[in-house]
């Protein structure tokens, strides 16, 4: 026999933009070695995903194990769902669902720049100068043979967009952030306050400083 269902809590913390996720693994005799997923849907249960960091989550019967999801859609009802997976009997068992939903939904009314595998440089509410500008380019190869009144062309697969973004900041600590994330060298969630989101990597970079001017000395 599985394991009973794992408890499980989701917890709204707008002011960080995450969904604070507690979850327990249940016991059952002779189980050992819970392995504990959980799973994420925005439409009612429709679909489900795997929250990043939470499959097969090795932990301990009746221990609490605390994670953040950072790339939670904003704007929407969220609901989540944990299973726990044991060894019982030199056999792989799973137990059923435990589910949990939201109260509330995830402000997006801002500009956000997060960094999934590494929330701690994470810019919220980022100054964001201008829309970002996106262009989108088909390889493509066009032939004139001869006789022939229009040209052919034979194109490939659209790649994926390439775009621009602006983003200001007139404090130090502002300042130091943007520097963080201007030299990571991953994958980046931009998150709109037009409710859309998008993973992002920056492959070219350039930055203007400015200072105030120094005051000389008696002035």
């Amino acid at each position: 026999m599985p394991c009973p269902a794992p408890t499980l809590t989701a917890t709204l913390d707008d002011a960080n933009q995450r969904v604070v996720l507690e979850v327990t693994p249940q016991s059952t005799a002779g189980a050992a070695d819970p392995l504990t997923t959980i799973e994420r849907s925005a439409d009612s249960g429709e679909t489900w995903e795997p929250v990043r960091g939470a499959t097969s989550l090795a932990g301990t019967f009746a221990t609490k194990a605390t994670l953040y999801d950072y790339e939670a859609p904003r704007g929407t009802a969220l609901s989540y769902r944990a299973a726990t997976e044991a060894t019982i009997s030199d056999q792989q068992l799973v137990s059923a669902y435990a589910t949990a939903d939201v109260a509330g939904m995830l402000s997006s009314s801002a500009w956000n720049l997060k960094c999934p595998l590494d929330p701690s440089l994470n810019l919220l509410d980022a100054n964001v100068n201008a829309d970002p500008e996106w262009t989108k380019e088909e390889e493509a190869a066009t032939f004139r043979p001869v006789g022939r009144t229009y040209p052919v062309v034979v194109s490939m697969a659209l790649g994926g967009a390439d775009g621009s973004l602006t983003v200001s900041t007139n404090t130090a600590a502002g300042w130091t952030a943007l520097e963080a994330l201007r030299d990571y060298a991953g994958t980046l969630l931009l998150e709109s306050p037009y409710g859309w989101a998008r993973y992002v990597r920056i492959l070219s970079r350039s930055w203007t400083e400015t200072a105030l001017p120094r005051r000389r000395a008696g002035a």
